[in-house]
């Protein structure tokens, strides 16, 4: 009809909705613009992918019907994502989908199906029998992958170093969506947050940071913020965690104790801790000091110097290793500085010509040796390095002194020194003193012959009865043995008293005020003549007596008696004449000195009295020979 125009019915008859075919479809559409498809019948929308159908316009229902279940539709389905929904909650089955060639185009056994291309049959194996699947076509939109997206919650992807060991250290940090003023935190295992040293956003995906100079052993994780935006706390992806280690501490190697200090020595030690990360280390004292005169190298670990103080025996002194992380181990140390310690306090007695040997003492935590420092050792007798002090005593009699001073140095030079008296043994000369009436004197009452040898006889000549008159030799120190045949130069009488033995060397003055008094320390009693008692009494060091009991036998003008002292306290009494036992045993306390000392009562001059009087240094006599006690 002339003049008439068709109406627009492609927006009209679908209330504003563009519709026609497949072919007039919009030629620049925009996402999310619909268009009704009447070539397909449903309507579509413009995706990313394209056109495709609408939410509902593609969803389809199957009704399984066996363990095997076949539909042929009349149209086709397209291509894309359904989801599947079974109306007995039942997923135990397998489903395949073909295109109108006959080609699969899709498969699943879970509850979504992606179809790879438009399908017209679909097979389903298993399932429940008279079970309802709905098909729910999702319009699909391929999305692209940012990292630049800043008004939303940052995520982190990974970090590049992973070990951290050594201050400023730095590493870098890939993720996405970092703000300009994206906020970074380290996490502790403790769930502590600590600041890095330094941190730079290069990109919104790349952010560099330097770990903090005090980052203790651990491991750590790495948290990203920005600031007023919500973190994505669903996904956590801007925190990873377990990203990061700060290393591990140095180990020790050194021991424990160090080397000796020695004094005016010099003095080099060096300190040796590892490290797993093969950083350099430090060492540095935390506590203590080191001897004067000695210093720590710190970049070394090298104790050097010469130690010029004095003695001391032990000093600790805790030193760090630290490496260049700033990990760190403590040790403490223990250094010595100490001379020997004498242990020996004297020697036996070198008898000249016999075989001697004694083994000199000290202790140390070092090797020692020893050598004559000053003086004259015994001629015929030799120190070892090992402090063996032997040989044969020679060229020298019975009671000569030498006095000599040995040194004990350790192998790192400290030393201690200790002075020896060494006097030969065998019998001695003897110094014998006369007193008469509590004073020395008395050579008119009492004759000694052959004073100052090693036998002496003595006697007394006059005076009234009594105690006061006898003689005393010099100082000795034991072990010692006295001997002495009981006989005068008469003939002795009911009257002859004589004591002989040893006087404790203090009592000397009190028994010299009170002559009296007796003041043995162990002695022998003839109270009566050729063949009475032989009595053995003891008094302690002083006055009054300890222990008064006579014990003896008979005996002859003549007779040779021993008295030996021992270094221990002990005294022995023997008549060698009668018998190898002895007499009496009495054990006293410890004593440094006796005095040989005799006293005779006798009446009648020249009655009483002893010859032969001698003392042998050094030994003791044991029934039949001189012995080392």
């Amino acid at each position: 009809m002339e003049g008439w125009i068709m109406p627009d019915i492609r927006t009209s008859a679908l209330g504003g909705v563009p519709f026609g075919t497949s072919q007039t479809r919009p030629a620049s559409p925009q996402i999310g613009q619909t268009y009704y498809n009447g070539t397909l019948g449903v309507q579509e929308i413009y995706t990313p992918s394209g056109w495709l159908p609408a939410t509902g316009a593609n969803d389809f229902n199957v009704t399984l019907n066996g363990n095997v279940t076949t539909a042929t539709f009349t149209k086709e389905y397209f291509e894309g994502a359904y989801t599947i929904s079974s109306a007995l909650l039942d997923s135990s089955y397998d489903i395949y989908v073909y295109n109108t060639n006959g080609t699969q185009v899709g498969y699943t056994k879970s509850p979504s199906l992606n179809a790879t291309g438009n399908f017209n049959k679909i097979v389903i194996v298993g399932g429940t029998n008279g079970d309802l699947l709905s098909f729910s076509y999702k319009t699909t939109f391929v999305a692209s992958t940012t990292t630049s997206e800043i008004a939303a919650g940052p995520f982190l992807s990974s970090v590049s170093p992973t070990a951290l060991v050594s201050i400023d250290d730095s590493t870098t940090i890939t993720g996405g969506n970092f703000a300009s003023d994206v906020v970074l935190k380290i996490i502790d295992g403790s769930g502590n947050e600590i600041n890095p040293k330094s941190y730079t956003r290069v990109t919104a995906s790349t952010i560099s940071f330097v770990r903090p100079d005090s980052f203790p052993i651990g491991t750590y994780s790495l948290k990203v913020t920005n600031p007023g935006v919500t973190s994505p706390t669903g996904s956590n992806l801007h925190i990873l965690t377990n990203c990061i280690t700060a290393g591990s501490s140095p180990a020790w190697q050194t021991a424990t104790t160090l080397p000796e200090v020695g004094k005016n020595v010099a003095y080099s030690t060096t300190l040796l801790a590892s490290d797993t990360e093969s950083t350099d280390i430090d060492y540095q004292i935390v506590s203590g000091t080191l001897p004067s005169g000695l210093s720590l190298v710190e970049e070394t670990g090298v104790i050097s110097g010469t130690y010029t103080g004095s003695d001391f025996n032990i000093s600790n002194i805790v030193i760090k290793a630290v490496d260049a992380g700033g990990n760190f181990v403590n040790r403490t140390f223990t250094i010595f500085q100490s001379a020997p310690v004498w242990v020996t306090t004297s020697l036996s007695t070198p008898i000249p010509g016999e075989a001697y040997s004694y083994q000199l003492a000290s202790t140390d935590n070092n090797t020692i040796s020893y050598s004559v420092f000053s003086g004259t050792i015994v001629p015929g007798l030799s120190l070892s390095s090992s402090g063996l002090l032997s040989g044969t005593p020679s060229g020298s009699s019975a009671g000569t002194s030498y006095t000599f001073v040995v040194r004990a140095t350790d192998s790192v030079g400290n030393f201690s020194d200790r002075s020896f008296t060494a006097i030969t043994g065998g019998y001695i000369p003897l110094s014998f003193t006369p007193y008469y009436n509590g004073g020395p004197g008395g050579t008119s009452n009492v004759t000694i012959t052959n004073n100052n040898t090693s036998s002496v006889n003595i006697f007394k000549t006059s005076g009234t009865n009594g105690w006061n008159i006898g003689a005393y030799g010099q100082e000795i120190a034991p072990p010692l043995t006295i001997e002495f045949n009981k006989n005068g130069p008469g003939s002795d009488n009911s009257s002859s008293y004589t004591m002989s033995g040893g006087m404790p060397s203090e009592n000397l003055s009190s028994m010299l005020t009170d002559p009296n008094q007796s003041y043995f320390y162990g002695y022998m009693w003839y109270p009566v003549a050729t063949n009475g008692e032989a009595n053995i009494y003891e008094r302690s060091w002083t006055v009054p007596q300890v222990n008064n009991s006579p014990a003896g036998g008979s005996w002859s003008s003549g007779n040779l008696f021993r008295i030996s002292f021992y270094p221990d306290g002990r005294v022995k009494y023997y008549n060698v004449s009668q018998s190898s036992n002895p007499k009496r045993e009495v054990d006293h306390d410890n004593f440094t000195t006796i005095r040989p000392h005799i006293s005779l009562y006798s009446v009648d001059a020249t009655n009483g009295g002893v010859s032969n009087y001698k003392v042998y240094l050094g030994k003791v006599w044991n029934g039949s020979a001189f012995v080392n006690p």
